[in-house]
């Protein structure tokens, strides 16, 4: 295999641990947009700079988010529940 190969076959490594496409077609290259807002917002996604992934942290809190808030629901529900047992409790004395 000559050097170039071995070039383009690092490039293409690299693209996907970046988590973007190495080659891009050209298909939907000529796009209309309504708005200058829509055209930007595009640009934008198609020409981003940096890590297109969400971070191992930012996963991470949002993971842990969503558990506080399956947490306080549950503790909510019981709560709910024993206070509900309280009343019946009470009324049947």
């Amino acid at each position: 295999m000559s050097h170039y190969g071995n070039q383009e076959i690092a490039r293409a490594e690299t693209a996907l641990q970046a988590g973007r496409p190495y080659e891009k077609s050209n298909e939907g290259h000529n796009q209309m947009f309504d708005n200058v807002k829509e055209l930007q917002e595009h640009h934008n996604k198609e020409f981003a700079h940096g890590a297109t992934k969400k971070s191992r942290g930012e996963q991470l809190d949002e993971q842990l988010a969503e558990q506080d808030r399956e947490i306080v629901q549950r503790m909510d529900q019981a709560h709910k529940q024993s206070e509900q047992a309280h009343q019946h409790k009470h009324k049947a004395e």
